[in-house]
């Protein structure tokens, strides 16, 4: 069985696939590619027990087979030069054959390859831009949680379609972010998506442009564009009333450069402690922002020049890496916070949105022992 196709093609195809390809799979078979040819065209699929992506490609071949391609052989495949590359294979044996030289390896049976779960009960179909999409999933998926043990809605991007508007939010209890874009005409729906899928969803939206056509089933969601299928498995999980804590009014406001902001917290924080907390300490017409290592007998303090409507000298522990988390989350330009007293959420937005709706982060305070 003989298959001959670019190598740039074949490479392209399979970085976008890898991101799919599980580190430590239960079923050997996932550790491979899955090549399905038909003539010409080659399908090309990468899955694990959350996700499953499928894109196709142009080919040269005579024959209609499937064949299993191992994730090992990729780094050799990229370091060749572009060129028409020849994959001779029986199934389980496969040669690649290029200019000057060749690689064997030895693959998994196919057959033994998850098929794709069909979807048997009624299904939502919604459409939204791939930017849109990568931008919304992109200003939350930071303030989810990493550890993986813990409530699988801490470490999800909730994706919310309601009244005309997609609402995305991230949360790991200590930081929050939501994000609104309007989708005019969509059915109202729901999606629950892991931290890991969501991070590779957004790099395959990032490198796509047109509009992204979703279906939403009773246990996947297929995301489609550009030739290409994402398909995820919907998490059961009852999501937060993300809105509730954010507080209807604040006695407090403040306007400080995004950029500025950064750089004052990121010198600061190298003279905190292990926590990495950081103090705002405000008046009315300036925002000192502090931290110290008693341990090591080091601190450091900067003082900023604003207006922050302070009736009386006013303290606030932050940590800094969610303080830096959602700066950059928020974007580049002015921000405004929001705040009460030292016990009670932070709210941190843009002064200027850009092509959402809406877009806020909360920062819950660190009391000192």
């Amino acid at each position: 069985m003989l298959i001959t196709i670019s190598k740039q093609t074949l490479a392209t195809a399979l970085s976008q696939a890898v991101r799919f390809i599980p580190k430590k799979a239960e079923l050997a078979v996932l550790t491979n590619f899955l090549f399905e040819i038909d003539g010409n065209q080659m399908q090309i699929t990468a899955s694990n027990a959350e996700s499953r992506f499928t894109t196709s490609v142009e080919c040269k071949s005579k024959e209609t087979f499937r064949m299993c391609f191992p994730v090992t052989a990729l780094d050799a495949l990229k370091k060749l030069p572009e060129q028409p590359v020849t994959i001779d294979s029986d199934g389980r044996n496969t040669t690649v054959n290029y200019s000057g030289g060749s690689f064997e390896i030895c693959c998994d049976d196919p057959s033994a390859y998850p098929a794709k779960y069909e979807q048997k009960y009624s299904t939502t179909q919604v459409a939204i831009e791939a930017s849109l999409l990568a931008s919304g999933i992109g200003s939350v998926v930071e303030c989810t949680s990493t550890d993986m043990k813990t409530r699988p809605v801490i470490n999800c991007v909730s994706i919310q379609i309601e009244g005309g508007k997609v609402s995305f939010y991230g949360t790991d209890t200590h930081i929050m972010g939501a994000a609104s874009f309007d989708v005019t005409g969509q059915p109202d729906t729901k999606m629950l998506i892991s931290r890991i899928n969501a991070t590779s969803l957004k790099s395959i939206l990032d490198s796509c442009d047109g509009m992204a056509e979703i279906t939403v089933g009773d246990r996947w969601t297929d995301f489609a564009l550009n030739g290409m299928t994402i398909s995820l498995r919907n998490l059961e999980h009852k999501t937060p009333n993300y809105r509730s804590i954010v507080p209807k009014s604040f006695k407090i406001n403040f306007t400080e450069s995004q950029s500025s902001l950064i750089d004052c917290i990121e010198r600061v924080r190298c003279f905190s402690d292990s926590l990495g907390m950081v103090s705002f300490d405000m008046t009315s017409e300036s925002l000192v922002i502090s931290s110290q290592d008693i341990d090591f007998s080091v601190s450091a303090k900067e003082e900023r020049h604003v207006e922050t409507g302070c009736t009386a000298k006013f303290s606030i522990n932050l940590l800094s890496s969610n303080l830096l988390t959602v700066l950059k989350g928020v974007g580049s330009g002015n921000v405004i916070f929001s705040m009460n007293d030292a016990k009670s959420a932070v709210l941190i937005k843009p002064e200027k949105l850009q092509d959402e709706c809406e877009k806020f982060y909360i920062v819950m305070p660190m009391l000192k022992m």
